[in-house]
């Protein structure tokens, strides 16, 4: 008897063994079963996302500049789409071909304000200060308030690059009035008050422009500059 029961012991313990070992099993296999899965999903997401979604070879600027021009091939017509498209052209770094299609919206809409803003704006940034500020002049007789900010602090820099340093104080301090979130905009302004041999308000302006954005860099220098004078 108790040889069959040592027997029966023995017997149940390799039965529990190989019903616990084919669980493990089991269970290896849905894991192996699920990382699969996981991995041909992942595969499959970046296959529609390339195919459907994702631009290839090409910048965000780049796809948008084809889609404007698809536009204008469907409809030449509005201008608010050529200045957008000329600006684009701009921030992807080509910038003689958004001025040559801002000149063309001029010539056939001499008073949209959008394309002298931003054939001023782009005027400054290729170093033509004397152009750029004429097209702002015009753009800033007509327009006040919020949308102005911007050609405000490129007109103020614009003034500080031809030598006209009383106007381009006078500028950007409009230009901190009507945006004075805008580092920038203090930080020329101190550039414009050290023409001016203003040092105080030039170390104000510095000081206004690191309490914006403490990582400013140009403001951190330039400071130090002018109170070690």
């Amino acid at each position: 008897m108790r040889l069959l029961h040592r027997l029966n012991s023995l017997l149940n313990h390799r039965i529990n063994f190989k019903i616990n070992f084919n669980k493990r099993i089991s269970r290896s296999k849905a894991l192996v079963l699920v990382a699969i899965l996981v991995v041909i999903m992942v595969l499959f997401g970046f296959y529609i996302g390339e195919r459907w979604f994702w631009v290839k070879d090409q910048s965000l600027f780049e796809y948008r500049i084809e889609s404007l021009k698809g536009q204008l091939a469907e409809n030449p017509e509005p201008n608010s789409i050529r200045a957008e498209l000329a600006m684009t052209y701009y921030l992807d770094g080509q910038a003689d071909k958004g001025e040559t299609v801002l000149r063309q919206v001029l010539a056939d809409e001499p008073e949209n304000d959008t394309a002298v803003l931003y054939l001023g704006l782009i005027l400054s940034e290729q170093k033509n200060y004397r152009e750029s500020i004429e097209f702002l002049t015009r753009y800033l007789e007509k327009n006040q308030g919020l949308e102005t900010r911007i050609a405000l602090l490129y007109q103020g820099r614009n003034y500080l690059e031809t030598g006209d340093h009383s106007l381009a104080a006078s500028t950007l301090r409009k230009a901190v009035e009507r945006d004075p979130a805008n580092p920038v905009a203090y930080y020329y302004l101190g550039q414009a008050y050290e023409k001016l041999n203003d040092r105080q308000n030039a170390i104000n302006a510095y000081e206004r422009a690191l309490a914006i954005n403490k990582d400013y860099t140009d403001a951190e220098l330039a400071l130090k500059k002018v109170v070690r004078r």
